[in-house]
């Protein structure tokens, strides 16, 4: 089933990227980067932008009656927090996610019942993306 998601979340980001429905900064990095797209896998419907590397063993899951929390943590290996926070404004609405409004530095999507946000923070001297997704209210 996981591989079916998986499967079927790139079919809809290629037909996409085939219908010009991306924006010029998702093509940029495609055109720049490895054209792999690679999802994440604390969040098997959310792609990993290019310049990011998941840290696997740094991802916390939990599900409850109101619905799924999930953390996941990404560094920052060649690319800029603007670039990462742009690719996915451009990116999850295809997906389904609607940007709401947030703090500088922060970027908030919902989708259905769920709240996806993306925050970055500096660890000594690495840059570390941090994805959290949890239910609405």
């Amino acid at each position: 089933m996981q591989h079916f998601i998986r499967a079927f979340c790139f079919s809809l980001f290629c037909a996409c990227l085939v219908g010009g429905q991306v924006s010029v900064l998702a093509q940029e990095y495609s055109s720049s980067q490895d054209q792999t797209v690679r999802f994440m896998q604390g969040l098997q419907d959310v792609p990993l932008a290019p310049g990011l590397e998941e840290l696997v063993e740094e991802s916390l899951s939990f599900d409850k009656p109101e619905g799924r929390i999930i953390e996941v943590r990404a560094l920052l290996v060649s690319s800029s927090m603007e670039r990462v926070g742009r690719y996915y404004e451009s990116v999850l609405v295809q997906f389904g996610w609607k940007r709401i409004d947030s703090p500088k530095n922060t970027f908030h999507f919902i989708r259905n019942n769920e709240l996806l946000s993306l925050s970055f923070e500096s660890i000594e001297e690495n840059k570390i993306a941090r994805f959290m997704l949890s239910p609405v209210g």
